[in-house]
Formats: structure tokens, sequence, C-alpha cells
């Protein structure tokens, strides 16, 4: 007696489902598998030194996508690889990419044709990794240098402000006024002296003009901000004239009258200050001037005597002889007595 055919059907209730997976399940199962074992050897191949099970856990992550996967595997290793090396140590498994865990399936074709481009790329990862490690340490260079030059400055600004009230709202931007660097040099030039001996700590008359050019400009901003550390160097003049005038309120018993003499004293120092501040800018424009209009005359010569010689070069080269003789006795200096 034959055997009665099997039926395949999802079965009823209690009975078993013999219908099995169907063929478009088992073809994307196939692709998956494919996928991955195509992504975990590309990943291999970049980082042998890696786990395999990191490898395949980033290619899961980023949908078998190696190129997505690659920098996950680099950010990871970079932060975690001594505590992998480590628990892999203390199991006895070795950590070579080969060893802890192979592809699923590798075909013996493309193990002999990707053998040269995983050297190669094994060779330009290393070559990266290089570069991008001299780059990070060179921007963690420049970094330190900027903090430490902001730090410096942020430094200064506080010593100098030490004394002086907080901003508050009021201190709005042009509050005393409105300074141009390249205008008014002349409208503050006593604050701006005193500011820079009491302040910056730079003796003006002894100091580069590049430097009192910066520190103008420095000046200038925190004028305009009403950020100075002291009241007096919006306006020198009113504020010794205000200190004279509470001084004078003062009067009365002794301790008044040396007070009064200690601010009557200062006050006359800085007056010394401002004036020799003034004497230095004036002596300034003077040169200036001087150097602009007196030598006018000499100037001009200078440009003759050159249009002189470019004509007697071309004289030269033209064979002009006769016209390069007048022109080298018109350029041959003066002789007296």
């Amino acid at each position: 007696m034959a055997d009665a055919p099997v039926e395949f059907t999802r079965g009823g209730v209690g009975a078993p489902d013999t219908r099995g997976s169907a063929l478009v399940a088992r073809h994307a199962e196939a692709r998956a598998a494919a996928a991955a074992d195509a992504a975990s050897a590309e990943l291999a191949a970049a980082f042998p030194g890696v786990p395999r099970a990191v490898l395949a856990a980033a290619a899961a992550e980023t949908g078998q996508s190696a190129s997505a996967a690659a920098p996950l595997v680099a950010a990871f290793w970079e932060a975690h690889a001594a505590d992998v090396r480590s628990v892999y140590a203390s199991e006895g498994v070795p950590l070579a990419g080969g060893e802890v865990g192979a592809p699923r399936s590798a075909s013996p074709s493309s193990s002999s044709s990707s053998g040269g481009r995983k050297r190669r790329r094994r060779k330009s990862s290393k070559s990266d990794k290089r570069e991008r490690k001299k780059e990070k340490k060179d921007r963690s260079k420049r970094s330190r240098r900027r903090r430490s030059r902001s730090r410096e400055r942020e430094r200064s600004r506080d010593q100098s402000r030490e004394r002086s009230p907080r901003a508050t709202a009021a201190d709005a931007y042009g509050k005393y006024g409105i300074l141009r660097p390249d205008a008014d040099a002349d409208a503050k030039r006593s604050e701006f002296w005193a500011w820079a001996a009491d302040v910056m700590k730079v003796d003006l008359e002894a100091a580069p003009t590049r430097t009192e050019q910066d520190l103008w400009r420095t000046f200038c901003e925190d004028y305009n901000t009403a950020t100075l550390p002291h009241r007096k160097y919006y306006d020198l003049a009113k504020w010794a004239a205000e200190e004279a005038a509470a001084a004078a309120k003062k009067g009365g018993g002794a301790k008044d009258k040396i007070a009064s003499a200690a601010d009557d004293e200062a006050a006359l120092r800085r007056a010394r200050d401002a004036a020799r501040a003034d004497a230095a800018a004036a002596r300034l424009k003077d040169a200036y001037n001087a150097l602009k209009y007196s030598d006018a005359g000499k100037v001009e010569s200078m440009r003759d005597q050159a249009r002189l010689r470019a004509e007697l070069a071309s004289a030269h080269k033209t064979g002009d002889a006769d016209k390069a003789a007048a022109l080298t006795k018109r350029l041959a200096p003066d002789k007296k007595g």
C-alpha cells in the first residue's frame, strides 16, 4: 500500500506548520547575509586589529554600510582600545582581526583578488591615521596658544578694573562721547597718556609708534563703551577739579589739612604728567610738519636727479654720446672753491 501524500499546510489547531519559509523571505535573508559579510570584510581590511564582534556591531548599527560604520569603529577604538585589549588578554583570546572571528562566507576567488586592495587600504589607513594625529596635535597647540593669550588679556583687564564699579545698564555705548581712533588723537591726549601709564604700565615717550597706536585703539574702544577702570580717564581736568573742590569742602582740622595737601600734591603731579604728555605730542607734531613741509625743495631736487639718471641710462643704451656727456656734466656735483 502506497504512502499517503503529504499535504503542506499551515496546520489547524494543534497541527504543525509544514509549509516552510517563502522563497522571497529566503532570498531576502541571503542578501542580508551577503551584505553583512561584505561590510565585515571591508571593515576588517580597514581595521585589521579590531575584533570582528566590534566590526559586526558597527555594520549592523549602520544597515551594513561599511562607509558609514568606519567612523563609528574609529571613534570606538580610539576611546576603548585599551579596555578591549585588557578583556581579550584576560580571556586568553588573540586580538588579531583574522583570529577573533572570520566572515561567514569568503570565496577563494574574491580572497585572492582582494588581497592587494586590503594591503593598500591598510597602508592608506595608517597614513591617514598619522595625518589625523598630526593635524589633531597641531590644532591642540594652536588652541592652547589662543587660550593662553585670551587668559592673559582677561587677566590684564581684570587687574585694571578691580577698583572700578561694575557696569550697569546705564553704561551704554557713547555715554561719555565717541572717540574716533583715526580722527580724535588730540581730543583726549592727556587722559590717554594717564591711562597708558597707570593701567597699562607703558611709558609712551619711549614706546614704539606701533605700540602707541595699538594702545590708542584699545583706549578708544573702552572709552566708547564706558568701560575704562576709572572716571578720571574720561575727563582728567574735570576729575581734578572735583577732587580739589571735595578737598576744599572738608576744611577744618589737621587731618583734613594733611589730606588736602596730599590731594594737592597728587593733582600737581597729574598736571605735570599731563603737561609732559602734551609737550611730547607737540614735539611729535612739529617733527612731522618739519619732515612734511620744510624739505620740499630737497625732495624736488632728488626727483630731478632721478629723472636725469634715467635719461642718462637711456642715452647710453641708444648710443647718444653727446646727450650722455651733457647729462653726466649736469649730474656732476658742484665744485666750490
